[in-house]
């Protein structure tokens, strides 16, 4: 048997990354006490935060995921007294916590960690094959539809439904392929029936061949959204495309799809373009009515991503309007001096955690923990703890306005 001689240097090396994971591991099991901590005394809330997940990506800028995940497995492992020992003193790591949290009760607590000392994360996840989770997962429903974002940027969809959705949605598919097809070939629809080319992939017989399929379904889509009304009322109806003043466009909800991707969408008016400068839309009513237009709320939601505005918030449902100036003090039912918040962190700034001020083009947000952001640009923020609340300010709305006489900056 070959025995490998290192020098020096390998073995220093060696020893440096078992000591970093060592501390890593500790720090994290540190980490995660902490986080609970927080998070069980509510403290989210006086640092201007909706929840302690929302908090920890303003504050750190890590994945919404990430956060979700820190604070979700601090609140389950907290309550296993060994595991956590084990955890704190580097005898298993954080991947194996997680692993283990899926599977444990105080029966088992003991005896699960002890195996998974000795067998270590990838051996364990052999070792727990086909034992019973400690809260079995609810049943996968009959009948479902789910679609996941990518990471690519695609999105993909799983469908099951009962026998009779299924024969009416096969129907469906046959009217979408057909339409799919009569709109990828406009150019033909003025031909005689008989002058058309022969259809290789269209029979008025049976379902879609499986290469058509996606086709199908999309003939669908175009149909509902050709079709839809007051969509106006429901941002998330739309597919939104913005156009910076630079030429680079872009997709909010779908930012990864590269701009050439997009010419078809613009060019067949299937999606809503928005125009935006470096200051972002200008849409006014002003003091003529109190709730924003349908077009400002999808101005506005657009220009933020379709997600709340506050720092570190990803909420993207149950979005209300708020007047950075409020309509009780004079301000306007302008797009500059409206911005979309979540239920959660509207209440926020309502109650005095969080407050949120427009300087000229500038967007101030000022957390109870006394932390500053700034957005110059719409939904990009940057940190700027320099920031104070209410300093000397631009009258903004007489700047940017659309009067036909231009007014002097007034200092208020």
């Amino acid at each position: 048997m070959r025995t490998l001689k290192y020098d020096n240097d390998v073995i220093l090396l060696v020893d440096r990354i078992r000591h970093l994971f060592q501390a890593m591991t500790k720090n994290k099991a540190e980490l995660l006490q902490l986080i609970y901590d927080f998070d069980v005394n509510n403290f989210a809330q006086a640092f201007g935060s909706s929840c302690t997940s929302s908090w920890l990506v303003r504050e750190f800028g890590v994945a919404a995921s990430t956060a979700y995940e820190w604070q979700r497995v601090s609140r389950q492992a907290v309550h296993f007294t060994f595991l956590m020992q084990a955890f704190r003193a580097a005898e298993i790591d954080y991947s194996t916590v997680r692993l283990l949290l899926k599977y444990l009760t105080p029966d088992n607590e003991v005896e699960l960690v002890e195996a998974a000392k000795e067998l270590g994360h990838e051996q364990m996840k052999r070792y727990l094959a086909g034992k019973e989770t400690a809260e079995p997962e609810p049943e996968k429903p009959d009948h479902y539809l789910r679609v996941k974002d990518l990471p690519s940027g695609e999105v993909a969809a799983e469908l099951v439904m009962s026998g009779t959705d299924g024969a009416l949605f096969k129907a469906a598919l046959k009217i979408g392929e057909t339409a799919y097809y009569e709109q990828e070939h406009a150019e033909q629809q003025s031909a005689a029936e008989e002058a058309r080319p022969a259809r290789q992939t269209v029979s008025g017989y049976g379902m879609p061949i499986g290469r058509s399929l996606l086709q199908s379904f999309m003939g669908m889509v175009h149909m509902v959204r050709t079709k839809a009304t007051n969509t106006l009322r429901t941002p998330g109806a739309h597919v939104n495309i913005v156009l910076n003043a630079d030429g680079h466009a872009y997709m909010p909800t779908a930012p990864k799809v590269p701009s050439k991707a997009l010419t078809n969408l613009v060019a067949n008016g299937l999606a809503r373009l928005n125009v935006a400068d470096s200051a972002g839309l200008i849409l006014n009513v002003g003091r003529a009515q109190r709730l924003a237009t349908d077009a400002q709320v999808n101005a506005l939601m657009t220009m933020w991503g379709h997600q709340c505005a506050m720092p570190g918030c990803t909420h993207t449902r149950f979005m209300e309007i708020h007047h950075m100036e409020e309509w009780a003090d004079g301000g306007e039912t302008n797009l500059d001096n409206l911005i979309p918040l979540c239920s959660a962190c509207h209440s926020l700034v309502t109650d005095g955690w969080a407050q949120i001020e427009r300087h000229g083009h500038q967007i101030r947000f000022f957390m109870g923990d006394g932390s500053a952001f700034v957005s110059d640009n719409h939904s990009t923020t940057r940190r700027d703890n320099s920031m104070t609340p209410h300093p000397e300010r631009e009258k903004w709305e007489d700047i940017d306005s659309f009067s036909d006489t231009a007014r002097e900056p007034v200092n208020v």
